[in-house]
């Protein structure tokens, strides 16, 4: 596979994990709820705080990211996402789980704010389309495979799976983003 294509592969991993995320956890909150020993209300922090930093730091990533380059941003990103993932997995308490939960939720603003312009300085204009719509289509089987894998994994491995599940995965992209992707200034 040439440079262009691992470089999409990386792109996807990055969107694919950030928005498999944001459903996955869902079926294990009845699970954290008792293994924790908290409630409904103090659970859910878990699902908003992720989607809040999101949500809240696209913007920021997409300007650090002017000013540092694409390639360094999302290289932490990744790693950033990695890093919250482990420390989901290993949460002893509510409070730790939602603040690793953040963690994580600012390297998915990392991915997500940049995977659409890497492709796009990737592909020659005649292809971006293609690239781009793809994309979309990757975030969505993020959205949809996250319940269907959460439950799995929840069963037969516990909820703090869905967490461990990313740690390959994030190793895989922050291996292909300081191979694959362009240095910049």
């Amino acid at each position: 596979m040439n440079r262009r294509g691992w470089i999409t592969v990386n792109v996807w991993i990055g969107a694919f994990m950030s928005t498999l995320d944001a459903s996955i956890v869902n079926i294990s909150l009845p699970t954290i709820v008792r293994s924790l020993n908290t409630d409904l209300t103090a659970v859910a922090w878990v699902v908003m705080a992720y989607l809040i930093v999101i949500t809240g730091c696209l913007l920021v990533m997409g300007r650090l990211s002017d000013l540092f380059g694409q390639r360094r941003i999302y290289l932490l990103g990744f790693l950033a996402f990695t890093l919250g993932s482990a420390f989901c997995g290993f949460s002893p308490t509510i409070s730790f789980l939602i603040g690793s939960r953040m963690l994580q939720g600012l390297g998915a603003s990392a991915l997500m704010a940049n995977g659409s312009a890497i492709l796009t300085t990737a592909y020659p204009e005649e292809d971006r389309g293609k690239a781009l719509g793809i994309m979309g289509s990757v975030i969505s089987a993020g959205f949809l495979a996250g319940p269907i894998l959460g439950g799995f994994l929840v069963e037969h491995l516990g909820w703090r799976s869905v967490f461990f599940i990313n740690l390959p995965v994030g190793a895989v992209g922050v291996y292909l983003s300081s191979k694959f992707l362009a240095r910049d200034g």
